[in-house]
């Protein structure tokens, strides 16, 4: 089964997959998410962490391990039911989106020495190119501990030319996401694509209604301390279409 690249959406997330991640344990299953979504709920069950999730992914193209030391440690960020969990995945699945089709997106994070440590991370297609192919194309992955990233090449005859890289550890800050790290759109088109997306993920903490407000009130709270610019309500709604009640 392929992904529809015909199917657009201006919505981001068709899912969010979070695992050991503060009140989410490790074997939550992927919340499905629609144009429009409501988180309704009692204190305590997790709306706010949903919202947070979303931050980290917006923070991955500038600065995630700003946007951890925003809210504590590493280790403040992880699940501590139970016998707690030893990292945390953040993720989610894209809708198609120009040249790219449906793609899952995770990072996965621990606390080393007291210290984040990115622990895996990937970009890849949700379905596998032909039926009987043994794995889906993806764009960067981590496979027995070494990233790969794959690397666009000079397009000839009119067909996408690709080949894998494997990248030395030390060449990467184990600290940050690799869409802050890899940022040329002919090399890696996908990555940057992605990463222009998260980018753009808009987060409110306030939506002004009644006589004292004024016309169209969005007014754009920054979340954690990380600092967003203002935006629209039509273009808020557009872009991720989550409200918290």
């Amino acid at each position: 089964m392929s992904g529809n690249r015909n199917n657009l959406t201006n919505s981001l997330f068709s899912g969010l997959h979070l695992r050991g991640f503060l009140s989410f344990g490790p074997e939550c299953q992927e919340v499905k998410l629609t144009n429009l979504n409501v988180l309704i709920g009692p204190n305590g069950v997790g709306k706010s962490n949903f919202i947070e999730a979303i931050e980290l992914l917006h923070a991955t193209p500038t600065d995630f391990s700003g946007a951890i030391r925003i809210g504590g440690t590493a280790g403040d960020w992880m699940w501590k039911g139970g016998q707690g969990a030893p990292s945390a995945l953040v993720g989610g699945t894209l809708h198609p989106f120009e040249f790219m089709p449906e793609l899952f997106y995770g990072i996965k994070f621990a606390e080393s020495g007291n210290r984040l440590e990115i622990v895996d991370e990937v970009l890849e297609e949700l379905y596998k190119a032909e039926a009987d192919h043994d794995d889906v194309p993806f764009y960067y992955r981590f496979q027995y501990g070494k990233p790969i990233i794959r690397v666009h090449e000079a397009v000839e005859d009119g067909e996408d030319s690709y080949h894998q890289v494997g990248l030395r550890r030390e060449t990467l800050d184990p600290q940050q996401s690799v869409f802050s790290q890899r940022k040329d759109p002919d090399i890696y088109p996908e990555i940057t694509a992605t990463a222009k997306r998260f980018g753009e993920i808009q987060i409110f903490r306030e939506w002004g209604f009644g006589r004292s407000s004024a016309t169209g009130a969005l007014r754009p709270f920054p979340a954690r301390g990380i600092p967003r610019p203002s935006t629209t309500p039509a273009t808020a709604i557009r872009r991720l279409t989550l409200a918290a009640a």
